[in-house]
């Protein structure tokens, strides 16, 4: 009577256990975050917007080559304005 309680017991269990498994397995991944911090506005903005527009072009072809490891890549993008103050908190922003 105890092996057949236990028996009993277990197999719901087991299934519990396998479905979370499969879920958590087709999950997507979370994409690779990466960030971007240059002068797009201010008066050399060119600089800023041209180094930004050949991240963003890497970032697109990357993704369209399957992502780094099947995972894909975001572009997180601040300007700091050409301003030491904005650029450190641009920094602890994307750091957080």
């Amino acid at each position: 009577m105890h092996v057949l309680l236990s028996q009993n017991l277990w197999s719901p269990l087991r299934s519990l256990i396998l479905a979370i498994c499969v879920l958590t397995a087709c999950a997507p991944p979370e994409p690779i975050r990466i960030g971007f911090i240059g002068g797009t506005s201010g008066r050399v903005a060119d600089l800023g917007i041209a180094g930004r527009d050949a991240v963003l072009l890497a970032v697109e072809l990357r993704n369209q080559a399957g992502g780094i490891a099947g995972r894909k890549v975001e572009l997180l993008i601040r300007d700091d304005q050409q301003d030491p103050e904005a650029a450190k908190r641009a920094l602890r922003e994307l750091a957080a």
